[in-house]
């Protein structure tokens, strides 16, 4: 019987590592296809001569669309089975990247690009629900960190693959690489994406409506730190290579592989907020608002010292993405788990998740335009003011959060 038990143990690791692997890679994948534009955007910059408005564009057009389509896509992962979601999303987004290169101005890339960020959308928010469907709460809070880092895991390979490629082939050669990743990554999927019950009534949700949103003005306090917070990581991710390049004046492959710092950083970031977490502060806003402070406090101190040394500017740049990857883990990943009981995580997900892709939206044109006209000390104090912002807007719902997960 001891070794029957043990078996069915075994069996149940290896299943649950199965699945993990499957989901953290399409996760993978996804970021491959969706941060290659921001990773090589000077490089597109020099050679189709745009501005740095011109060309973040299609970045804020993804980003617009991407969050609008969170929120289809969150609705429909309650209702639809999300292998299918999934399976649609990968394949437009192959033909997405492979289109983009034949682009001959900004507005055309503009569309191309606002395109994969409706077909990115249909990624997170099913595997949010097939998480939530498939494991138990630890579980899931194990997967949901493996899943996160697998996307940065991406980026650093987009990074580093990406002046080897544009040494090879050109920027374009980047996308099309991009494209082979994601058909391998759909055949993958097709083949072992398991199916999952969509009865949305369980014991805990037997009575209560699954279609409309929970709103509170807790939750929306929570949204506009979501905003917040996709202000300064994707704002900054996306034109972290032109600061560098700008300050220290080296040269664009130089400048797009010092960018690999941020998804590693990234990484370690996501296993600390996850322990910080596990052992000593459960509460998600609290520790949202001390990331929030914490990075305010290093955006001031590379506002005064970022052109000393370039090693300082990255490893500041790098520290404070690192609070806003923290956060994430914990707002859009943490958090939609506590709205299991209604039957909606897949759509609280989405619409969490959507106000990322809105400050990133506002910030990756809005920090072209204003490090264009004010520089970039004025552009990074910015940053500090938006942190600080953050920091009060949690703090001060935290005793709120705390009697809804209680």
């Amino acid at each position: 019987m001891g070794r029957k038990n043990c078996a069915l143990k075994q069996t149940e690791k290896k299943t649950f590592y199965g699945i993990v692997f499957l989901l953290a890679s399409v996760y993978f994948v996804s970021y491959i296809t969706r941060l290659n534009y921001n990773t090589i955007i000077i490089e597109i910059i020099d050679v189709l001569n745009l501005s740095k408005a011109a060309a973040s564009l299609p970045l804020t057009g993804m980003a617009i669309s991407y969050g609008a389509g969170q929120l289809i896509s969150g609705y429909a992962g309650d209702k639809i089975q999300p292998k299918r979601i999934v399976g649609i999303g990968l394949a437009v987004t192959i033909l997405m990247n492979i289109l983009i290169p034949f682009s001959r101005s900004s507005l055309q890339m503009t569309v191309i690009w606002s395109i994969n960020g409706m077909a990115q959308a249909f990624i997170w928010p099913p595997i949010v629900k097939l998480m939530n469907e498939l494991f138990d709460n630890e579980s899931y809070n194990k997967a949901c960190v493996a899943v996160t880092s697998s996307g940065h895991l991406g980026h650093i390979l987009v990074y580093i693959a990406a002046p080897v490629l544009i040494n090879l082939g050109g920027w374009k050669t980047v996308f099309y690489s991009s494209a082979v990743a994601g058909i391998i990554m759909l055949g993958v999927w097709l083949l072992k994406c398991p199916m999952i019950s969509m009865d949305v009534k369980n014991k805990e949700s037997k009575d209560v409506k699954t279609t409309s949103f929970p709103w509170s003005f807790m939750l929306i306090a929570i949204l506009i730190a979501i905003v917040l917070q996709g202000m300064l990581r994707d704002g900054i991710t996306a034109w972290m290579p032109s600061l560098v390049s700008e300050t220290f004046g080296l040269g664009n492959n130089i400048s797009i592989l010092t960018g690999v710092i941020l998804p590693v950083f990234a990484i370690i970031s996501i296993s600390v907020v996850s322990g910080i977490k596990r052992r000593f502060v459960e509460n998600e806003l609290k520790l949202t608002t001390i990331l929030f402070g914490i990075a305010a406090i290093l955006a001031a101190t590379l506002a005064v010292f970022r052109e000393i040394n370039p090693i300082l500017t990255i490893i500041l740049v790098g520290l404070l993405v690192s609070c806003m990857n923290g956060t994430n883990l914990l707002l859009i990943g943490f958090v939609p788990r506590n709205y299991a009981k209604l039957g909606i995580v897949s759509l609280v997900s989405g619409v969490l998740n959507s106000c990322t892709y809105l400050g990133a939206a506002i910030s990756t044109y809005g920090i072209a335009v204003v490090s264009d006209r004010f520089g970039w000390t004025a552009t990074i104090f910015l940053w500090s003011a938006t942190a600080l912002c953050g920091s009060i807007l949690c703090y001060l719902n935290i005793k709120k959060w705390e009697t809804f997960t209680g």
